[in-house]
Formats: C-alpha cells, sequence, structure tokens
C-alpha cells in the first residue's frame, strides 16, 4: 500500500525540497505550476494504468484517454535528455487534446517547452521533480491509494506552496479552517446548485460539496465557478476531479464585466452563493460605463465609488433564486463604509438581505492582515428571522498559526456555528439585532458596534475603567524623507520593523541623511512608538538611550500628557498584546496596507486596570530589562573572548563571564524554585515554619512538623478569608457563617476541620462580591469557573484535615515505611496548596509600629514591619494611608489605600519561651469566661494566662458583634 496521506510536516518539508531543487531556475509563482501539474499528470497516469490492467469499471469518472508514449512512465525514460522539458510539454499538449472537454486549459498554463524559464540547468531541476514524484509515497494507482486521500494530499501541496510563495502568495486560497467554517455555515443540501464568482481554486465548493455528502445520502452539490486567473481555475478543475464532483463548470473570465454563468441571454440562478473576492481590488475608469450599462441588471443597488466587493455581492444576489443564501468573505471596511457603498449597504438592509454578520480575527487569510467578516445573505428567512441582524463578534475566537498569521481551531468553529444555528444573544459574543437600531446606527454592520458594551464586560475581568487614547496622550506622526547617500549630517533613524524588538540600542538604527521641507518627530524619553499599519505587536518605549532618534514613517508617537506617565508600561503591554491588537484591528481602514488613523487612535479607547494590575506590569518589564541587560553583558564578554590575545587579559575575562554565568544560572533555578519563592515571599506566618522542613532528616520529626504546617496553613486560609470578606460589611446577611457557627466553632478548641470550614465559607462569600482582585483569587482557591464545582486544592485541604485528625486520634501510621509513604503525601499536599496561593505576595500583611499625622494632608504616616519570608528580621517601610490606623495591629494591603485588619484573628504577641515576638492564632475561646488560649504560627507555643490574651478575648466577641449576623 502507498504511504500517503502525507502529515502536514512532510507536505511542508517537501515543499521546500521542492523550492530548494527549483531554485535559480523559476519563479515561486512558476515552481507552484510545475509541481501541481506533474502531481496531477502522474495521478491521471496511475489511474490510467491500473484501469488498463483491470477494466474496472468504476474507475471510470477518473480515467482519462492518454496517448501512446506521453504516460508519466514513458516521459520517465527522457529524464536525462537536455531537452526533457519539451517531452513533458509534448506530453501535456497531447494528453490536453485527447481530453478537450474536461482537461481543456490544465496543462496549457504552463507553457513547459519555452524557454524562458526551463532553459539552462533547470530540464535537469525539472527530472529532479519528476523523480520525487516517481518514489512510492506518490503511488496513486486507486488500489494503493484512495482518491480522496489524493486529494487532501494535493490541497495540502496547494495551500502550503500558496504560503510559500509569500504574502501575496495567498490570494486565490482560503485556509482549510475557514474552508471549514463556511461549509457548516452554509450547510448545503445534496443534489442543490452552488456558485462562486471569485472561486480561486475552488476550495470553498469543494468543502460544500463534501459537506452536502457529509450530511446526506446524494451525490453532492451541482458546481459553478468562475476566476480571472488561468492557473487557479485549472487547480479548481483538478480539484474537481479529484474529487469525483459529478457535475461542474468552471469559467475562465472576469466576472464582472463578462460573467461565464450566462444561459440564453439571462443569468443562471443558483440555490447557494459563495466566495472570497479580491479585497480593495480597485474599479477603473474604464469599467465604469461598462459596469452601468449591465445588460443582467445585477448591479440594481448602485455602482461603488472605489472597491469592487459591493459589485461582487451584487452578483451573488443576482445569481441566486428565490429561496437563495450566499457567504461572502469580507473586509471590515465594506461594513461601515460610507458614500455609494454606503448606500448599498443600505439598500441590502432595508430589502431584509443580511441575516448575519459575523467578526473573525485579524490575519486569517495570508494575503490579508486585517481582520475579516463573513457577511450571511438570505433571500427567504424564516419569519423569526425577518427585520433582524445576528451579529456575531469572533474576533477574539482564534489560535496563532505562526508569526504572520493566525488560524480557526475546531473550538474556535463550534462556537461560532452554534451561535449562528441557536440565533439568539450570547452575553459579549452574538446579539440579534432589530433593522430599526441598525438604521440609527447610519447602517453600520461592525459587530463591535452592537457588541462593544457587553465585550467591556470581560475585559479583565470588568474591572477597568475605559478611557480614551485622546485623554491620555497626544499622537505624532513623521513625514520623512531621506536619502542614504546625501552629504552632510547624518541622523539615526528607527523604523517599523526595529519596533518588534524588546530592547533596541542606538547603534542598531540606521543612519540616513534627512532632506529638506519634511515634518519631522524626534523620540523623547517617555514616548510610545506604535506602528499604525496593519502589523500586531509592534510597540516600544523610548528610554535614555533612543532620546532624540528620528521617528520614521508609519509610526505613531504617542507621548503621554502630564498625570497619565505612570501607564506608560501598561499601555505598552496593552499595544503589543493580542487582546489590544483585537480591539485596535476593528478600526483600521483599507486592505492592501491596513492602518490606523490618527483620529481613530485617538479614540481607541483604553482599558485601564487599578493601581495594582499596572503597577505590577511595569515591575516585570523591569525585572525583564535587568534580566536582558544582563544577558547582553554576558554576551559582549563571550564575543570578546575571541579577540583577546594577552594570556593574563583572557583570564580576567574567563573569570569575569563564569561569575555572570553562575549569576545568572543561579537565579534562573532559584526562581522556579518554590522552597525558594516560599522562603523569600510569602507571607512570614507560613513561610517561617515552612522553612524548617528542609532541615530535619528523621521522617517521624518531619512527619510531625509537616502536620503542624498543615494547620498553620487551614489557620491563614481561615484567617485571610473571614479579614478580606468583613470588607464593605461583606459578611453580614449571610448564613453560611454566624457568630453562632464561630462560637460554635471555638468552644472547647477548633479544629484543623473547622478552620478548613470557615476558609470553605469565606471562599464561598467572596465568590459572590467580585468587587476585589484578592477577593476574586482568593474564591478561586476553592471553585472552578461560575459553578460549584470544587477544586482540587479544596479536595487537598480536606485531606490535610483527615491526615491531621488521624494523627490526633491515634490512627497515624505505624511502621517507618508508612510514616514514610505519608510525609511524601503530605509534603506533595503542603507544596500543592502553598503554590496555588503564589497571588498573596502582591498582598503584604504589616504591623504598624508608630504612626504619624501629615500636617498638610492629614494623611496617616506609617512605620510598618512587612511581614514576608521566613526570617523574623523583617524589613521596615514607610507608608501613607488616607486614615489612622491601629498600633501594634496586623493589617492586610489589599490595595494602596484599603488595608483590612487581620487582627484579632491573628496578633502579634511577645512569647515567654521563645523571648521574642511571634504571630499568635485562637486556638481556644470562651466568650463567658472572657478567655483565649493563643497559639504562635512560627514554633506551636501557647499562652492565655497573660493580659494580652484577655484582650484578644474581649476583642474577638467584639468582631463578632460588629461583623456578623
Amino acid at each position: 500500500m502507498s504511504n500517503l496521506p502525507f502529515s502536514q510536516n512532510e507536505i511542508s518539508r517537501l515543499v521546500w525540497n521542492i523550492a530548494n531543487t527549483l531554485h535559480g531556475g523559476s519563479e515561486p509563482t512558476e515552481y507552484k505550476k510545475v509541481f501541481l501539474l506533474s502531481f496531477f499528470f502522474k495521478y491521471i497516469s496511475d489511474v490510467r494504468k491500473e484501469f488498463d490492467e483491470t477494466s474496472d469499471s468504476s474507475l471510470s469518472p477518473n480515467v482519462f484517454d492518454i496517448p501512446l508514449g506521453h504516460s508519466f512512465d514513458d516521459v520517465l525514460t527522457h529524464l536525462d535528455q537536455p531537452d526533457f522539458h519539451h517531452v513533458v510539454g509534448n506530453a501535456f499538449d497531447a494528453i490536453e487534446r485527447a481530453n478537450e472537454s474536461r482537461l481543456g486549459g490544465i496543462f496549457t498554463v504552463a507553457d513547459f517547452k519555452s524557454d524562458q524559464y526551463f532553459r539552462g540547468v533547470f530540464p535537469r531541476k525539472l527530472g529532479e521533480v519528476f523523480r520525487i514524484l516517481q518514489s512510492d509515497r506518490f503511488d496513486f494507482r486507486p488500489s494503493q491509494t484512495d482518491a480522496a486521500i489524493v486529494a487532501e494530499a494535493f490541497f495540502g501541496f496547494v495551500e502550503t506552496l500558496f504560503t510559500h510563495e509569500g504574502y501575496k502568495g495567498g490570494e486565490g486560497h482560503t485556509p482549510h479552517y475557514l474552508l471549514s467554517l463556511i461549509s457548516q455555515l452554509l450547510s448545503p443540501q445534496s443534489g442543490k446548485s452552488i456558485y462562486d464568482p471569485a472561486c480561486g481554486t475552488a476550495g470553498l465548493l469543494i468543502a460544500a460539496h463534501m459537506q452536502s455528502i457529509k450530511q446526506g445520502d446524494g451525490g453532492g452539490l451541482r458546481i459553478f465557478g468562475q476566476d480571472i486567473d488561468a492557473f487557479s481555475v485549472a487547480i479548481s478543475k483538478i480539484g474537481m476531479i479529484l474529487n469525483q464532483v459529478g457535475s461542474s463548470e468552471i469559467y475562465l473570465g472576469n466576472t464582472l464585466l463578462h460573467p461565464g454563468n450566462v444561459s440564453g441571454g439571462e443569468l443562471q440562478k443558483f440555490d447557494y452563493a459563495i466566495s472570497s473576492p479580491p479585497f480593495a481590488s480597485r474599479i477603473t475608469t474604464d469599467m465604469g460605463p461598462m459596469l452601468e450599462a449591465d445588460r443582467l441588471r445585477r448591479f440594481e443597488f448602485g455602482i461603488p465609488n472605489r472597491s469592487t466587493e459591493y459589485l461582487f455581492l451584487q452578483h451573488m444576489l443576482a445569481s441566486l433564486n428565490e429561496n437563495g443564501r450566499a457567504i461572502m468573505i469580507a473586509p471590515s471596511g465594506m461594513l461601515f463604509v460610507s458614500g455609494r457603498e454606503g448606500d448599498i449597504r443600505k439598500q441590502f438592509i432595508e430589502n431584509d438581505l443580511v441575516e448575519a454578520i459575523i467578526g473573525l480575527p485579524p490575519a486569517l487569510l495570508r494575503s490579508e492582515l486585517i481582520p475579516t467578516n463573513l457577511i450571511i445573505i438570505n433571500k427567504a428567512k424564516a419569519g423569526d428571522k425577518r427585520g433582524k441582524v445576528l451579529f456575531i463578534n469572533a474576533a477574539q475566537e482564534y489560535e496563532r498559526s505562526d508569526k504572520r498569521g493566525n488560524a480557526l481551531s475546531e473550538e474556535n468553529q463550534r462556537k461560532i456555528l452554534e451561535a449562528y444555528q441557536n440565533y439568539a444573544d450570547i452575553d459579549a459574543f452574538s446579539q440579534v439585532v432589530d433593522v430599526e437600531t441598525i438604521r440609527n446606527q447610519n447602517y453600520n454592520l461592525l459587530p463591535a458596534r452592537y457588541l462593544e458594551a457587553t465585550q467591556k464586560k470581560k475585559f479583565f475581568g470588568g474591572k477597568v475603567t475605559w478611557t480614551p487614547m485622546s485623554d491620555l496622550a497626544e499622537i505624532h506622526r513623521s513625514s520623512v524623507s531621506v536619502s542614504r547617500d546625501a552629504d552632510g549630517e547624518t541622523v539615526s533613524i528607527i523604523r517599523t520593523a526595529d519596533l518588534s524588538n524588546k530592547r533596541l540600542n542606538i547603534d542598531d538604527l540606521e543612519k540616513v541623511h534627512i532632506s529638506r521641507g519634511t515634518q519631522i518627530i524626534y523620540a523623547q524619553v517617555g514616548d510610545i512608538l506604535f506602528s499604525h499599519l496593519g502589523s500586531a505587536g509592534r510597540a516600544l518605549a523610548v528610554d535614555e538611550s533612543l532620546n532624540g532618534v528620528l521617528v520614521g514613517n508609519h509610526i505613531s508617537v504617542i507621548r503621554l500628557k502630564p498625570g497619565s506617565e505612570h501607564l506608560r508600561q501598561y499601555l505598552l503591554e496593552f499595544l503589543r498584546s493580542d487582546k489590544g491588537y483585537g480591539l485596535i484591528s476593528n478600526l483600521f481602514v483599507g486592505a492592501a496596507i491596513p492602518r490606523l488613523r490618527p483620529s481613530d487612535l485617538l479614540r481607541l479607547e483604553i482599558p485601564i486596570p487599578d493601581n495594582s494590575v499596572t503597577e505590577l506590569i511595569a515591575n516585570i518589564q523591569n525585572v525583564e530589562m535587568d534580566l536582558l541587560q544582563r544577558i547582553e553583558t554576558a554576551q559582549g564578554l563571550r564575543a570578546r573572548l575571541f579577540g583577546i590575545e594577552d594570556a593574563e587579559e583572557l583570564q580576567k575575562q574567563l573569570d569575569e563571564l563564569g561569575t555572570e554565568t553562575k549569576i545568572l544560572t543561579a537565579s534562573l533555578v532559584q526562581a522556579d524554585s518554590l522552597d525558594y519563592q516560599i522562603r523569600n515571599f510569602y507571607p512570614y506566618p507560613l513561610a517561617f515554619a515552612y522553612r524548617s522542613l528542609s532541615a530535619i532528616h528523621d521522617t517521624v520529626q518531619k512527619y510531625k512538623a509537616q502536620l503542624r504546617i498543615a494547620e498553620n496553613l487551614l489557620v491563614f486560609l481561615a484567617s485571610i478569608g473571614l479579614s478580606i470578606a468583613q470588607l464593605n460589611g461583606g459578611l453580614k446577611n449571610q448564613a453560611d457563617i454566624t457568630g453562632e457557627t464561630i462560637r460554635g466553632y471555638f468552644n472547647g478548641g477548633i479544629s484543623p476541620g473547622d478552620w478548613q470550614s470557615i476558609a470553605y465559607f469565606a471562599g464561598k462569600t467572596l465568590r459572590g462580591q467580585r468587587q476585589l482582585a484578592i477577593a476574586d483569587s482568593f474564591a478561586a482557591l476553592w471553585f472552578k469557573g461560575s459553578g460549584m464545582k470544587e477544586t482540587t486544592f479544596a479536595k487537598d485541604t480536606k485531606r490535610l484535615v483527615t491526615l491531621k485528625n488521624d494523627f490526633k486520634h491515634d490512627r497515624s501510621p505505624d511502621t517507618p515505611q508508612e510514616v514514610k509513604d505519608i510525609s511524601k503525601e503530605l509534603q506533595e499536599l503542603i507544596d500543592s496548596c502553598y503554590a496555588q496561593l503564589s497571588f498573596m505576595v502582591k498582598y503584604p500583611i504589616r504591623l504598624v509600629q508608630s504612626m504619624d499625622i501629615d500636617f498638610i494632608t492629614n494623611e496617616a504616616v506609617l512605620e510598618t514591619l512587612v511581614y514576608e519570608g521566613d526570617h523574623p528580621g523583617l524589613r521596615r517601610e514607610q507608608k501613607r494611608h488616607p486614615k489612622p490606623l491601629t498600633k501594634d495591629v496586623l493589617y492586610l494591603e489589599v490595595d494602596k489605600d484599603l488595608w483590612s485588619p487581620i487582627y484579632p484573628l491573628v496578633s502579634v504577641q511577645y512569647c515567654q519561651s521563645c523571648k521574642m515576638q511571634e504571630t499568635y492564632f485562637i486556638d481556644n475561646w470562651d466568650s463567658k469566661a472572657n478567655t483565649s488560649l493563643l497559639k504562635s504560627f512560627e514554633r506551636g507555643h501557647t499562652h492565655n494566662k497573660t493580659l494580652d490574651a484577655k484582650q484578644v478575648a474581649s476583642n474577638f466577641e467584639h468582631w463578632i458583634n460588629t461583623n456578623l449576623t
């Protein structure tokens, strides 16, 4: 059996092999023809050979007359001849003449006998392509390889070759993920007719045909199409043959001026129309009169001013029967542009022809980086759809394909398809809009216009303020004419390609001479340089090293206004992000070179999160830049080694490079270590006890220490959860945590299970508040998504309770091996839970040691100890707060101006045992006797005889009465 089908990686490798083989003898456009026509030649030769051997009538649909001496095997005998290309060309001519009705126009799209392309060493290279096809991997005999598999492989090569040809090489070819989506949206019935007026390689037609077969028992669709490019028509005809389409007609010519779907002087009508016409193809001056005089009356809504898209859409409409449906791939400009195009769009809407508009992501088509859209036309809408249009905003539904493009996954396609089939509102994704609403929007059909508000609710969880760029910054643009060869002073210029770099040095920039009379902009420190052409992620912040460089064309200089400077790094990351690009791309105009106008950039709304997010992003960027600088230093040291001749200098450089390498290696290794993160950044009550684990080698002692850490973890979760939940009265008027439940937990001593229950209920309470980021993070510890399904974290904490209770009630392991096994499980549970608490490093716990009041601002000036890391030598920090806070109380810094007291749940007490301050939690509480037993996180020390313990008991009673029902 044949080794087909090929994987996509194999196809890509083979295409590169072919490209390299033919390099120097042909342009990509030509070797694309060479390989695909040779592939098809091999296929029809193999089918004919098997038919001659077997006389199997089932092969008849794809059996062609191969004149004597012109089969693939016959041609192979001439491989070493210098005129091999003439041999191939003669065979192609003979086969096409013998099968004119079905093969006419296929082989003649490339003149293999022409010495223009097939000269010199190229005949030998052509022979190498035939040797590739001679291998067993290309055995196309039907007994060895099914025709459907051959077709799949052929179009795999088509897609890869079009991609390999370059940016504009994808014109006329629609990628497979769009074929799949559109054919499912169309859902055609077998036996009906379908038409594509700009069919390219007929991918859409074939996909619809295969979809109709998949859905029913018929033989597929009757296919009609037209294209202006002869090679695309040839590929279309080959596709019909390989996919055994029973009825097809593909016309060659200009559809708009000379449509082929004409019979008896009238336009043929079809059940379906489907197309991806060229974007931004211009209406030339000489076309106007011919279009106005169209005798087929195809353009009754009018002739557009500029582009041909609305001509194609009207032609498709005119080619539909009374129940016809159409889907067209369109640029965003069609959906909002004014003038004649706007008048035509109005007619489509007022005549109730538009069933749905689907906004798709940018860069789905290889030849276009801008977002694409699907316009769905229905001449016979169902009653519940009349007077309405469904908008689907799927601009964010994609996965990265490579650096230049995006793709639609099966999940992306499923989501879009279900929204279309349901024809109903889905929050932030789809909306059914009546025509009156569209009228009020000046007939604008951009999905974002009707779904933008719901989309914004989802951005950063809805916790942002949407602010126009004009409120944050000024926009400047250069218009520079330069010369590389002119005399005079030269300057460094930064161009759009430079903006892809995370870090840039002035020495990396091109030097140019500025011509006179130009609008010149020089970069300033703090500027953000942004490419306003259709390329994602091209943005760069200007630092001191780039101050004063000349800004090139196609770059917008975003100069932040006073008061907005703190958003610089956040804005930079937003502009670089896929999400940001998705929002920006809705504003692009133009198709061949999509661009953003200054006025549109100024009205772009930027989602501004709270200060903690912007500060975090700024800190990450600073760390990233520091690392890049260290790496550049190491690279510089390494590069200089090869230029050093002095032995002592060489040794000095080797020592320095060794130090840099060791520092970087240690930093990277430690950064990934949970132990390192805990000991340096986690809250002190968690980190201090954890530090001891690595020093305990006796398994039994380690097991006991682990149980104490498990208890600490449960206490900490409950205390922090209650502290967050009580903010803004969050514990009032809810049934899970009441004064009676708390008293019940502490009466006679609180258990690990009680702590876990309190923490769980706090998570449940916070889940419904969604006011603070820390509340969301804490709730997400316990519940998945928006449902009530428990997380692994919740289950792990319950297991910790079980293990702690087993030890308390003498159900602990008996043998050394059992202790070892339980200790291993405990460590895994503790580490897993600790890892989930990494969000706590953003929220410092502070002990207020002293306070003063600022005379001018009336703010509280606080001297604090930061309870962070595993060392009791806590660092001091001075902070400001809008109001006075209580001395010697622990606070959780939820936000800059929002500090939540953890006291009396956790307090700082002087320990009589170790003669130093430790952090304590309430282990037992008797409200009637006003007594409490306190237990320390650090070493498990307890005390209940001091005035401090009685004060905690009294304050706990007050806390319950104040915060709980």
